[in-house]
């Protein structure tokens, strides 16, 4: 990815891009591909932002709705 080669992995823009990424492939059914990313930029964001900064809260209701819609439709999450 670009911006983390640009950025560098711990920057809050590479972790927006992951989050943008995953929202795409979950949009697409890609839900074994997103999960990885949104799951990665929860963390960024916690490490780099904290817990209760605002992107840091839309990134990880993201990945929340995600794993719900896995588990909704039988898709195997990340162990």
């Amino acid at each position: 990815m670009i911006r983390r080669r640009v950025l560098g992995a711990d920057h809050p823009e590479t972790a927006t891009s992951l989050n943008n990424l995953a929202g795409l492939y979950r949009a697409q059914g890609l839900y074994v591909e997103a999960a990885p990313m949104v799951m990665e930029a929860v963390e960024i964001m916690e490490r780099v932002l904290g817990a209760e900064h605002p992107n840091t809260k839309i990134t990880h209701e993201n990945c929340e709705v995600l794993l719900a819609e896995m588990k909704e439709k039988g898709v195997a999450g990340p162990k």
